[in-house]
């Protein structure tokens, strides 16, 4: 194996679990990785990508960035926000192989086994990705309008965990036929903001990946839960909305300890910060306070839009 070359893409609202989420892929690793951060300057400040930098370099992170405009056809939907289109530019400019990992997950021992399907484990597929077991239920699809998930069926896949072949993708011209899909997203009935395009896009060139690399925490058994080498906090209830004591978990739709092992990892990570950087870690402390004000499931259960209260740029 060449490399091992971790993605993501983050805006200002998700810099902690961004970071949160790379300290828990380099403490549970056994080999080192490289990390490639996409962003929109339009949505993370100039003052975050320092101090991502700056934390990246505290874990001993080789990092690169690369620069996204996301214009256009790039819209928030509900809890996803726009920023997460950039897997789709990032395809388009990286070599290699590499591995996308979304900013709302969390990596546990065994996660980086995941690179051994980085060889020939694609078996000539241009990308591969975890069933998506919530919009593949046989319900779903008998009454889903979703082009994406009617040419793909059962092997409809999430793709908040997604290994992809950059050469391949070049080789097949998905940069000239992405946008083109993308253009026709309400026409082919999509939900789900760019998993939708690449599902349509790769029905003839997508691999499936063991279920463990990619559990959803809100939709999954425990027993899945508990076996899961990567746990994905998909959907609107977050984990970093809550304090580890709070009364309101009682009533999260996040099992408690899912919300522990999140808080577990956070505390650790910003303790690291506050011995190496006081001020990153003033910075960090701040965006943590301001997120666990929000009462997360209160707007749920009100299907009120979620208000995120984070400071203003100019004081991060």
């Amino acid at each position: 194996m060449t490399s091992r070359v971790v993605i993501s893409a983050v805006d200002d609202n998700y810099v902690l679990p961004l970071l949160v989420m790379i300290h828990s892929a380099k403490k549970h690793s056994k080999y080192n990785f490289q990390f490639v951060l996409g962003y929109d300057p339009k949505s993370l400040s100039s003052t975050n990508i320092n101090l991502i930098e700056e934390c990246l370099t505290l874990l001993q992170v080789p990092f690169s960035k690369i620069c996204v405009t996301l214009k256009g056809r790039f819209e928030d939907n509900n809890h996803i926000t726009a920023t997460a289109y950039a897997r789709l530019p990032m395809a388009d400019a990286l070599s290699g192989t590499v591995l996308w990992l979304d900013a709302d997950l969390i990596c546990k021992p065994g996660w980086d086994e995941v690179f051994e399907f980085f060889d020939d484990g694609l078996q000539g597929k241009t990308v591969a990705g975890v069933r998506d077991s919530v919009n593949t239920s046989s319900q779903f699809l008998a009454n889903t309008k979703n082009l994406a998930i009617i040419k793909m069926q059962e092997r409809y896949f999430n793709s908040g965990v997604l290994i992809i072949d950059c050469i391949s993708w070049q080789l097949m011209n998905i940069s000239e036929r992405w946008p083109v899909v993308l253009q026709n997203y309400d026409n082919f009935g999509f939900q789900l903001s760019d998993q939708c395009v690449l599902n349509y896009l790769f029905v003839d060139s997508h691999r499936l990946l063991p279920s463990e690399y990619n559990v959803l925490a809100f939709y999954s058994s425990r027993t899945a839960r508990e076996q899961a080498k990567i746990l994905h906090f998909a959907g609107p209830d977050k984990p970093w909305s809550y304090r580890r004591f709070s009364f309101k978990i009682c009533f999260s739709l996040l099992s408690r300890r899912d919300i522990w092992d999140y808080l577990d990892l956070e505390t650790e990570f910003l303790r690291v910060v506050k011995r190496a950087s006081r001020r990153d870690w003033k910075l960090l402390h701040s965006i943590a306070h301001q997120i666990k004000k929000e009462n997360l499931v209160a707007a749920y259960k009100k299907n009120a839009p979620i208000k995120r209260n984070l400071p203003p740029k100019d004081h991060l």
